[in-house]
């Protein structure tokens, strides 16, 4: 008793009233992201489905942590006033933590771009508690390749500490819009999440505009409209913040684009690695060998590294390097008919009719098709990154590719070639398919669907063909969605594609 009469005197009286926006995002795992799509009338009906000890728990370790960017001037409206933020004005530790979050210690002083006296609104748009932890659990859950970091499953908290640039990449390319997004669009009720939800796919196109490898004179003023956009949504909706310096070298990007090419193409990431490299240096007290000390760790790790490839270098030279090593054997009659007709649609020669076998009047260019294959467990692509079936890693084997000239997406159920037709490796994929609903069609990706963010679903009795392995365009991310989620009786899963992120190669 004694306990529980000192962790209920701590709550603070600003946290003992909930906002109605955040009632309805506040879940206990992501089953509920959409159970909930009527507004809430009563105020004072709340704790109906929360339990006391998860509201202190998420509220007291979670910190306000505002959406990155989100700096600008702002018109305070009715709305934002009446519904961005749970917590009340007298609230002084909370409006602390919340300028902590949202600006930094080094901000711009332009005119144009910042207040000369910056009062921190209480009620200005932010990232709720419980919408944070809807990421963190997003952040264990996903399937993700295995050259993608991950993000710490603290996210937000002091203990995570800050997050490096390609982080800061695979947050805002995945997490953010594959969890937020459905959120604040049920949410169109409130103000603040649809201006929320608005900085964000702007956010979002920017981010994937700036990852491309080729980026034409047409896709840079796309950059350059959208940076603009950008900026204006953030100087009208979020006063009295300053702008950080990183912004304003942001607007510089479409010039330094032009001048040098995609931003791949100048990114420092060796210079950030030497960084990290250097601070994890081990000096004991002793700087004057600090010179000594990294040349001798650098020839350690350069052996160790050659004495790696020449382990693994035959991984790396392709199915052909193989194809002698392991043996044929028979191919199951469902890949062997989708096979067959990969071949007959797409051929690498088109000069060539494959079919099962040569009837009587068949014309002479007709060619037997064997069903016999060498299966492979894995390949690599360009890129080095590793491509497997799904039993061995899920999510190297989840992929975007094209299938009769349009985009699909997949997972890799097998991987193997054949002599008859050599320096080629096929793949059976499993695809993932458009949701049946009834009634009008609920979309929570729409307004990132030329992003290929997608809503789909995996059916009961797989839907599978075979590809070539030069239809592969990369890999994805996919969020598994219980049945309810989106308010969909059937279990959906959520893809987002990564192949455009950057691969730290070491």
């Amino acid at each position: 008793m004694l306990l529980e009469r000192r962790t209920a005197s701590k709550k603070r009286p600003a946290e003992e009233d909930e906002h109605p926006a955040k009632r309805r995002l506040t879940t206990q795992n992501l089953e509920a992201l959409a159970a909930t799509t009527q507004l809430v009338q009563n105020p004072a009906d709340r704790r109906l489905t929360n339990s006391s000890r998860e509201s202190q728990g998420s509220l007291s370790t979670v910190h306000q942590y505002g959406l990155r960017a989100r700096l600008g001037h702002h018109k305070p409206s009715e709305s934002s006033q009446g519904t961005a933020n749970p917590r009340k004005p007298d609230s002084r530790a909370s409006k602390q933590s919340h300028g902590e979050s949202m600006a930094s210690d080094a901000e711009t002083h332009d005119k144009e771009d910042s207040v000369p006296d910056r009062q921190l609104d209480d009620h200005m748009p932010c990232l709720l508690p419980d919408e944070l932890l809807c990421v963190r659990r997003a952040i264990e859950q996903i399937c993700l390749p295995s050259w993608v970091d991950r993000l710490p499953l603290e996210l937000g908290a002091a203990s995570a500490g800050s997050l490096k640039a390609a982080e800061w990449g695979i947050l805002y390319a995945v997490f953010y819009p594959l969890v937020l997004l459905p959120l604040w669009n049920l949410c169109d009720a409130n103000e603040d999440r649809k201006i929320l939800s608005e900085n964000l796919v702007k956010l979002v196109h920017i981010v994937h505009m700036l990852s491309h490898r080729t980026i034409t004179s047409d896709n840079v003023s796309s950059i350059r409209e959208g940076i603009a956009q950008y900026r204006k949504h953030t100087l009208a909706n979020w006063p009295n913040v300053n702008s950080k310096p990183n912004i304003h070298i942001l607007q510089h990007f479409p010039e330094v684009i032009e001048r040098f090419g995609p931003p791949a193409s100048f990114a420092a990431w060796a210079q950030e690695r030497l960084n990290g490299l250097l601070g994890k240096a081990k000096t004991n007290n002793h700087p004057g060998t600090l010179s000594k000390t990294l040349f001798r760790r650098w020839i350690q790790r350069a052996t160790l590294k050659r004495l790696s490839g020449l382990r693994t270098g035959n991984l790396e030279e392709g199915p052909e390097s193989t194809k002698n090593q392991v043996s044929q054997i028979p191919i199951q009659a469902e890949i062997y008919n989708n096979w067959l007709d990969h071949l007959n649609t797409s051929p690498p020669d088109t000069s060539t009719k494959w079919v099962c076998e040569v009837q009587r009047g068949d014309a002479t260019n007709s060619k037997v098709l064997h069903p016999m294959a060498a299966l492979q467990p894995s390949f690599r692509d360009a890129q080095k990154k590793n491509y497997t079936v799904e039993k061995e890693h899920a999510g190297n084997s989840y992929i975007h590719f094209t299938l009769e000239g349009s985009d699909s997406f997949g997972s890799i159920q097998t991987l193997f070639s054949t002599d008859q037709i050599p320096n080629t490796t096929f793949a059976q994929v499993a695809l993932f398919v458009d949701v049946e609903q009834k009634g009008p069609r609920i979309d929570p990706y729409h307004k990132v669907s030329s992003l290929h963010y997608q809503l789909l679903a995996r059916p009961k009795i797989p839907k599978t063909v075979v590809i070539c392995i030069k239809d592969i365009i990369g890999h994805v991310a996919v969020l598994s969605n219980v049945s309810g989620v989106f308010g969909i009786d059937t279990e959906t899963i959520s893809v987002a594609i990564v192949h455009h992120l950057r691969h730290q190669v070491d």
